[in-house]
């Protein structure tokens, strides 16, 4: 409960000290930069929504930022995912990325990108015959997780213990899960 009050703090101090650049050409992400002395651009902190999450009698304030709601499905924490993605500490060290859509199980990450996801709904498939994936009207924006929805006081290869977390995403498609073949969705 301690750490999630100081991971608290340090999110809100980026989010008031960064801003947001959107995307250029093919770029889907943009950046986040961080503002100088002098300079005016909108903190992050004024466009930012909030979602409160209670996880083992602990609450955490997770941040996030929609570029584009998305047109389709949100998910819930049990299906599964086709993202992009780049995972950020609040140092700008750029952690992971994948740029190439891969799928990924909501029961199988943390806990942040469950509660994250669902805020976004996936696109409509526009790929055309032979080539790579590509949407249109996908869900995109920007996550800002406490390390108690991340990685936690264990920390990960690349990302020390106690560390908030960034992760620019794009959400392309849902797949609702029946884990277990019963014409119920799992969830």
């Amino acid at each position: 409960a301690a750490q999630a009050l100081i991971d608290d703090e340090k999110l809100i101090e980026y989010l008031q000290t960064h801003h947001y650049v959107p995307p250029t050409g093919a770029d889907v992400f943009g950046v986040i930069d961080t503002i100088l002395e002098g300079e005016t651009f909108t903190p992050l902190m004024d466009e930012v929504l909030t979602k409160d999450v209670t996880e083992n009698d602990i609450q955490y304030k997770l941040y996030y930022l929609v570029n584009n709601p998305g047109k389709n499905f949100a998910p819930t924490r049990a299906d599964s995912i086709l993202v992009n993605y780049r995972g950020f500490l609040l140092d700008s060290t750029k952690f992971d990325e994948r740029l190439s859509f891969i799928w990924l199980s909501l029961t199988n990450v943390i806990r942040g990108w469950q509660y994250g996801f669902e805020l976004y709904k996936d696109g409509d498939n526009i790929t055309q015959p032979n080539e790579p994936l590509q949407f249109e009207d996908s869900g995109r924006g920007i996550l800002f997780l406490p390390s108690g929805l991340g990685y936690g006081n264990f920390g990960t290869i690349g990302i020390a213990p106690n560390q908030p977390l960034v992760f620019l995403i794009e959400l392309g498609l849902v797949e609702r899960a029946d884990h277990d073949n019963d014409g119920i969705l799992s969830i």
